[in-house]
This record gives C-alpha cells, sequence and structure tokens, in this order.
C-alpha cells in the first residue's frame, strides 16, 4: 500500500513536471512476467514510469546480459521492486530485465533518440549510413557500412516532433536495405539504425 501511495504521488509530480518541459511520460507495467510494453521509443527528457508488482522490478544490463537472461547491472539505472522512475537524460539503447524473472524472459528495451542529433553516445561516423535518393518520394535505400554488415538491425524514423513513424527489424542485414515511405507525409524526418548496442543517425527529407 505504501509502495502505491508513493507511486501515485510520483505521478502527480511527474505529470507537473512534465507539463511544464513538455517532456512525455511513457508508463511501463507488467503481465505476468512480462513487461507491458516490453520496448518502446522515447526522447532526451522524457520519463519513464515503471508501475509493477511487488516482486517485479527493472536492472539495467548491457546488450550481451539481457541476451542471455540473466541479471547481472551494467552500473545504469535501477527501480526498485514494485517499481519507480527513470527520466532519459542520455541518448542511446537501455537494456533492462527482472532480477528475479529474466531468465523467463522478462526483459525489455529502450531506445532514447536525441531529435537534435547532439551528444549521441555510440554514434560512430556518418559515413556508416547513407540514404539516397535523399530528397525521397517513394522509398528509401539505406547504404550500409561494414561496421553495419551482416548484423540483426533495428531501422527507426522518428518525426521532428519525435512521434516513431516507421519501426522494422532486419535480420542478417545486406549491404543496404530499402524502406517504402509513400504513406509517410512530406517532411523532416531523423533516421536511426540500431545494431550491436550502437546506433548511426541520419536525416531524411521526403518530398
Amino acid at each position: 500500500m505504501k509502495i502505491k501511495f508513493i507511486l501515485s504521488f510520483l505521478v502527480i509530480f511527474i505529470f507537473i513536471s512534465c507539463w511544464r518541459t513538455s517532456a512525455t511520460i511513457y508508463i511501463i507495467t507488467n503481465h505476468f512476467e512480462l513487461y507491458d510494453p516490453d520496448s518502446i521509443t522515447i526522447n532526451l527528457g522524457d520519463t519513464v514510469l515503471f508501475q509493477l508488482d511487488s516482486f517485479h522490478n527493472a536492472l539495467e544490463v548491457n546488450h550481451a546480459t539481457w541476451d542471455s537472461g540473466f541479471a547481472i547491472s551494467n552500473g545504469g539505472f535501477y527501480t526498485p521492486f514494485g517499481g519507480g522512475i527513470w527520466v532519459a537524460d542520455t541518448a542511446g539503447t537501455y537494456y533492462y530485465v527482472c532480477e528475479l524473472h529474466a531468465h523467463d524472459g522478462m526483459v525489455g528495451r529502450i531506445f532514447v533518440l536525441d531529435p537534435n542529433g547532439i551528444s549521441l553516445p555510440d554514434k560512430s561516423s556518418s559515413k556508416e549510413i547513407s540514404l539516397f535518393p535523399n530528397p525521397a518520394i517513394d522509398f528509401v535505400n539505406v547504404s550500409l557500412g561494414n561496421e553495419l554488415l551482416f548484423h540483426d538491425l533495428k531501422f527507426l524514423m522518428v518525426d521532428v516532433n519525435g512521434k516513431n513513424v516507421r519501426e522494422i527489424d532486419f535480420a542478417k542485414s545486406d549491404s543496404h536495405i530499402t524502406i517504402p515511405i509513400a504513406d509517410i507525409s512530406d517532411g523532416v524526418y531523423f533516421i536511426s539504425v540500431f545494431s550491436n548496442n550502437k546506433f548511426f543517425n541520419s536525416k531524411l527529407i521526403i518530398e
């Protein structure tokens, strides 16, 4: 009961803070031994509120630990059993697990984007990805550098308001991938390609 009261107070406090700063609150709950949702894309400054059962928590781990189903902290964020809050202050990919149920598949990911493309950790040379044609109309080809070849990839397209408009997973990618965009409105979009706990960014114009 005490935990529920504290979380309710935190929700009110966070809502007021986010209202003043135009940040967004994302809520992650659990459905039995699974996070719900188990993968979200947010922007710098946004807040994640974990509302979990009393025997679940969220422990940040590295990618290898996350893949293996273990619960060994990488020194990152931690929310106690029952839930807590975390504010995204650095762009990147965050992997987390439940300490008691990681081996049962209770794992999650948070993709934190910086729409301004400033101070992105793990951001290698933009030569790792190139877009053509750009501006584009019906489709865009994403040419991949050596560091991305033959790896599992996640492609994200985000508009200037931070809204995720396209998300596609690719298994063992070749030298380039083609993304259909005919159904997406004209404008400027930020492209991120995630692989091996790194991500690479570029900008696309759709006409």
